[in-house]
C-alpha cells in the first residue's frame, strides 16, 4: 500500500477483536399499566402477548370495514387534491410572477408530500392484500386452487408448480 494510504491503529485493533453482534432490542420493556422492567433476555413471547390489551384481540368487522371505508375515502381524497397540483402551481406562478426555480421547488414539494401520504394510505391496502393472499384457504382462492389441481393432476410438471404456489397457512 502507498505510505500516505494507511489503516489506523484503531481500525488495526478492531480488526483483530472478534465480532460480536450488539443487541438491538432495548435492554427492559415497559409492560401495559405497570410498573415491571424486564431484561430484554427474560422477555418471553407469552409476556409479550399477555402486555397486549385484551380489546385488542377482539374481532369487529364493522370496525375493519370502517378502517377500509376511511382509507379508500383517503385514496380518493388524496388523487383528487394530487391533480390539483399542477394546476395550483401554475396559478402561483401567473399571480404573483414567481421564478420557474420556485415554481418547481413547490411543485416538488407538493408532489413529495402527496406521493408520501398517498403511500401511507395505499400501504392499508398492501396489508390487506397480502392478508388475504396469505391468510384465506376457502373461499374463491381455495377453490381455484382445488380445481387447477384437479385439472392438472396427470400433467406432472404443471401440478408440482400448483403445489408450490399453494401458500400453507396454519389455522
Amino acid at each position: 500500500m502507498n505510505s500516505w494510504i494507511y489503516d489506523s491503529p484503531e481500525y488495526l485493533q478492531r480488526k483483530r477483536t472478534p465480532f460480536l453482534p450488539t443487541k438491538v432490542i432495548p435492554s427492559f420493556l415497559i409492560l401495559h399499566r405497570s410498573s415491571v422492567f424486564l431484561p430484554s433476555s427474560q422477555v418471553t413471547l407469552s409476556q409479550l402477548h399477555a402486555a397486549v390489551p385484551k380489546h385488542l384481540y377482539e374481532k369487529s368487522t364493522s370496525k375493519a370495514l370502517h378502517y377500509v371505508a376511511r382509507d379508500v375515502f383517503f385514496a380518493v381524497l388524496f388523487y383528487r387534491v394530487g391533480t390539483f397540483i399542477d394546476p395550483v402551481c401554475r396559478q402561483l406562478a401567473w399571480r404573483f410572477h414567481l421564478s420557474s426555480a420556485v415554481v418547481l421547488l413547490i411543485k416538488w414539494a407538493l408532489w413529495s408530500a402527496y406521493w408520501w401520504w398517498q403511500g401511507v394510505v395505499l400501504a392499508g391496502w398492501w396489508c390487506l392484500g397480502v392478508f388475504l393472499l396469505f391468510h384465506i384457504r376457502v373461499g374463491a382462492y381455495g377453490a381455484a386452487l382445488q380445481a387447477t389441481k384437479q385439472a392438472t393432476a396427470h400433467y406432472p410438471i404443471s401440478n408440482g408448480l400448483i403445489m408450490s404456489l399453494a401458500i400453507p397457512c396454519t389455522q
